[in-house]
C-alpha cells in the first residue's frame, strides 16, 4: 500500500506486483515444486530519486510476504564495505541474511 501510494514509479509499482504475485502462487506449491528464486534488485537514478525508500519497501513486502523470513534490512554503502575490509563486509553481509542488504552506490565496489 505505502509504494501504490508514491508518485509515479509505474515501472517499480508493476515488478513489485509481478513479484507478489509469483511469492503468492509458489505458496501453493510444495517446496519441492518451487524453483529457486534470486531476489536481487538493483535500483537506478539520480540523487534524490527514493531508490533507497524504495528499498526499504521492497524490503518490508518481502518480509510481509513470507519471501524472507527477517525483518532485518541492512544499509551500507559501497565505499564503507571496500574501507572496512573484508572481515568487516563479511560480518554485514552475515547480519542481514534471510533479510534484506542495501548497498548504496555499489558502483564504488
Amino acid at each position: 500500500d505505502e509504494l501504490m501510494g508514491l508518485t509515479g514509479l509505474h515501472q517499480v509499482k508493476l515488478q513489485a506486483l509481478r513479484i507478489l504475485r509469483k511469492i503468492e502462487s509458489d505458496k501453493l506449491l510444495s517446496a519441492r515444486q518451487r524453483a529457486p528464486r534470486s531476489l536481487n534488485f538493483t535500483f537506478m537514478g539520480n540523487p534524490g530519486t527514493g531508490k533507497t525508500m524504495v528499498a526499504r519497501l521492497f524490503a518490508k513486502i518481502l518480509h510481509e510476504t513470507g519471501a524472507r523470513s527477517s525483518a532485518v534490512m541492512e544499509e551500507t554503502t559501497g565505499q564503507k564495505l571496500v574501507q572496512d575490509g573484508a572481515i568487516k563486509a563479511d560480518a554485514v553481509i552475515q547480519s542481514a541474511v534471510n533479510g534484506v542488504l542495501f548497498i548504496d552506490e555499489a558502483h564504488s565496489l
